[in-house]
């Protein structure tokens, strides 16, 4: 990353069901990146180059879950739900 592209981040939540209930323990993935959510179901992507990516979650039931396209712009912050 060049000077002039300042990092962003991407971070959600991940739910299941009805009453969208926070999932902890899923793998989460995007691009070349991987983190697992927390016991409330949150997680964090930080230090995210600029471009598009999509994001994915897996875990039982959940596997292969997809959140869709997110872009990422210069020191931009994302939100999402991984449902």
């Amino acid at each position: 990353m060049t000077d002039n592209q300042a990092a962003g981040a991407v971070f959600g939540i991940v739910t299941a069901g009805t009453n969208h209930e926070p999932v902890s323990g899923v793998t989460v993935k995007l691009g070349s990146q991987t983190v697992t959510s927390a016991p409330d179901g949150t997680f964090t992507f930080e230090e995210v180059a600029p471009g598009a990516f999509t994001v994915t979650g897996t875990k039982g039931a959940l596997a292969g879950t997809v959140a869709g396209a997110v872009t990422v712009n210069q020191g931009t912050k994302v939100s999402l739900e991984l449902k």
